[in-house]
């Protein structure tokens, strides 16, 4: 499971951040497939720390993709198992003061 979400972020990230003409000695590489991947990777079972990764790995790549709703249900997910995370914490402050407006 680590290597498929290890898979997943490569993809994406050669997607989104490698220059065009590098891109094909690691693989090509596909943004969408990539969170596929690791979304899937958060449904299966796993040890938890190995879910805990792919969790973290998820909402990463939804906030740089910026399905800011589904990165909210995932960063809450993550903090009632993780709360003394500060970055969650933040994450989650931020979205609730523009919520509110």
């Amino acid at each position: 499971m680590r290597a498929r979400v290890a898979r997943g972020l490569i993809d994406y990230i050669v997607d989104t951040r490698v220059p065009r003409g590098v891109r094909w000695l690691l693989g090509g590489g596909n943004r969408k497939r990539g969170l596929q991947v690791v979304r899937d990777a958060t449904l299966a079972e796993a040890p938890p720390y190995v879910q805990a990764e792919a969790m973290f790995a998820l909402w990463d790549l939804q906030v740089r993709e910026r399905h800011l709703a589904d990165a909210v249900v995932t960063a809450r997910t993550l903090a009632r198992d993780f709360p003394a995370n500060r970055e969650l914490a933040k994450f989650l402050s931020a979205h609730d003061l523009r919520s509110s407006r």
